[in-house]
C-alpha cells in the first residue's frame, strides 16, 4: 500500500528534474558542436597543404584608362568592321 501512495506523489525534485535534462541537453550540443568544428580545422588544413590558399598570389593590378578604353572599345566594335584600336 505505501508503494502506491509513493507512486502517486509527485516529484519532489522537479526543478532538479529539469536542470539535469537541460544540462544533458547541453552536453550533447557541446559535443556536435567541437565535432563541427574539428571537420572545419581539418578542411581549412587540408587546403591550405593541398595549395588551393591563396597565400602568395599577387592581387590583379587595376586596369589602366588606356587599356580599359581599348578592351571595351574592341568589345564594342566587334564584328562590325570599325576598329578603332587599330
Amino acid at each position: 500500500m505505501d508503494e502506491e501512495i509513493e507512486e502517486d506523489k509527485p516529484s519532489l525534485t522537479p526543478m532538479i528534474d529539469d536542470a539535469n535534462l537541460a544540462s544533458k541537453r547541453m552536453e550533447e550540443a557541446t559535443k556536435a558542436q567541437k565535432e563541427e568544428n574539428d571537420r572545419t580545422e581539418r578542411l581549412q588544413s587540408l587546403k591550405k597543404l593541398g595549395g588551393s590558399s591563396e597565400a602568395g598570389i599577387q592581387p590583379e593590378a587595376p586596369e589602366s584608362e588606356d587599356a580599359k578604353w581599348e578592351r571595351e572599345a574592341k568589345e564594342r566594335y566587334e564584328g562590325t568592321g570599325m576598329d578603332p584600336t587599330d
